[in-house]
């Protein structure tokens, strides 16, 4: 069994978050995750589910910064998913390494998503007093909960998975979109991301999206086009339009999008989730020369079947 604590300590001296509750809050967070992605495993949620998102980028391709949720595609329509059937096993796999977790189901506006938050403080509460981090980090005043929002969304399953070994905590298989269907998922979120603001639905812009963007163009990583095409035709603003994925037309909607951005509010959020040794401020003469460099002369990372 896994000694959680000698785990917690050592993350702690390699990431060296003992002066910053922020950076030690998102350690927290990640290592609540690895353990939440290790339960699952165990439990066989990947037999009929596929990690995706910013997450599976930060694990499995070296993205540089923290992440905040688990977002998962259910692969078959008809496989009847359901949360509660894993919800018991999760809360026995974290007890079984000493941790206590609640989780609650969340409401959405979507039939095909599915969501829940995972929240314990059990973290802090084991470090509390051992002298591993200030006082005012474990302490019952300043204690915060980690929360992690779980979410498996019924969609297109065009996508192109492998299977990667996350190796910490506990070595285990994970079934994960590769990096072009990431960068599909990406796109698809930028060019789509709306939220309801006085009964409306409206553009919403995240930073995390926009750094995302850079990092995929700046590694060369072509878009699985098929994949962003089924996404874009299947739901939300471009539904029905027949819009055709390839790199001229996502460029021009990409730089559409861009006309709408508050360079602070989105620096803002950056600054909230990347590490000491990554800080990284957007604005629109970087942003617009990253989407028009996209492809431009042709992709590194090349995907099977665009």
């Amino acid at each position: 069994m896994m000694n959680i604590l000698d785990y917690v300590v050592n993350r702690i001296e390699e990431r060296n978050v003992k002066d910053n509750k922020m950076y030690y809050d998102c350690e927290m967070r990640e290592i609540m995750q690895e353990i939440l992605l290790s339960g699952l495993e165990k439990y066989g949620f990947f037999n009929k589910n596929t990690f995706m998102g910013g997450t599976a980028l930060m694990f499995f391709h070296g993205l540089n910064r923290y992440s905040k949720d688990l977002d998962f595609s259910i692969n078959n329509r008809n496989n009847g998913f359901n949360w509660n059937d894993y919800k018991e096993g999760l809360i026995k796999h974290t007890k079984e390494i000493g941790l206590e977790i609640t989780i609650e189901d969340e409401k959405t506006r979507d039939s095909d998503t599915f969501r829940v938050e995972v929240s314990t403080r059990s973290l802090n509460q084991m470090l509390d007093g051992k002298g591993i981090v200030p006082l005012e980090f474990t302490n019952k005043r300043n204690q915060k909960t980690a929360r992690i929002k779980m979410e498996a969304t019924i969609g297109v399953n065009t996508f192109e998975k492998e299977t990667k070994i996350l190796k910490m905590p506990k070595e285990c298989s994970i079934e994960v979109y590769n990096i072009n269907s990431l960068f599909s998922g990406k796109l698809n979120a930028i060019l789509t991301r709306e939220r309801l603001l006085e009964g409306k639905l409206v553009d919403e812009n995240i930073g995390r999206d926009w750094y995302d963007l850079i990092w995929y163009i700046n590694k060369g990583v072509e878009p699985k086009f098929k994949f962003l095409s089924d996404k874009l035709n299947d739901r939300g603003k471009y539904k029905g339009q027949n819009i055709k994925a390839e790199t001229e037309n996502i460029k021009i909607m990409l730089l559409e999008r861009e006309n709408g951005l508050n360079y602070e509010i989105i620096n803002k959020d950056i600054l909230n989730f990347t590490r000491k040794d990554n800080r990284v401020f957007l604005d629109k003469l970087l942003v617009n020369n990253n989407i028009n460099n996209m492809g431009k002369d042709g992709y590194i990372i090349k995907s099977c079947l665009s």
